[in-house]
């Protein structure tokens, strides 16, 4: 690998992770304002997160995996089978967004023990998409047995 690539890699990380932590700070400065801008990009945005992502997904449990989402243009993301609607998203700007994921957490019988509770911050870019949040494991009685981080790595599904 040259320098040149190398250098161009780290700048393109450098740039990334500062995208990444405006997305800590611009939810809050712009909660008043969201609605309007999450209209206006779906009105003026080239790209947009509606579609079929196909997702590289790391904890810091640590664990790792492959996962499809489907963002829904009414703001929902399409549940795994057998699961209701309960994970929902919101673009922020033209290539900022959020989402929040809620999903049972089963032991090793498949019995619901408690459930998993999740938010990311993304960077949406053209047809790829980058995200990292916490997500917290709650037992039966909502007592927090664990929280981690997540981050994801997303390229759109192209049919």
């Amino acid at each position: 690998m040259t320098d040149g690539i190398r250098r161009r890699g780290r700048r393109a990380a450098i740039l990334l992770r500062a995208g990444l932590i405006s997305l800590i700070v611009l939810p809050s400065l712009t909660a008043f304002a969201v609605p309007a801008q999450a209209s206006t990009a779906k009105e003026t945005c080239r790209h947009s997160l509606v579609g079929t992502w196909q997702a590289s997904v790391e904890t810091s449990l640590p664990s790792a995996g492959e996962t499809t989402f489907v963002f829904r243009a009414d703001g929902t993301i399409e549940p795994p089978p057998g699961e209701p609607v309960t994970d929902t998203w919101q673009a922020i700007s033209c290539n900022y967004f959020v989402f929040d994921i809620v999903h049972p957490n089963l032991n090793g019988q498949g019995e619901v023990i408690g459930e998993v509770r999740g938010h990311q911050d993304g960077l949406l870019v053209r047809n790829h998409f980058v995200s990292r949040g916490t997500s917290v494991i709650y037992d039966l009685d909502d007592q927090v047995i664990r929280s981690f981080e997540v981050q994801v790595r997303a390229v759109r599904v192209i049919t």
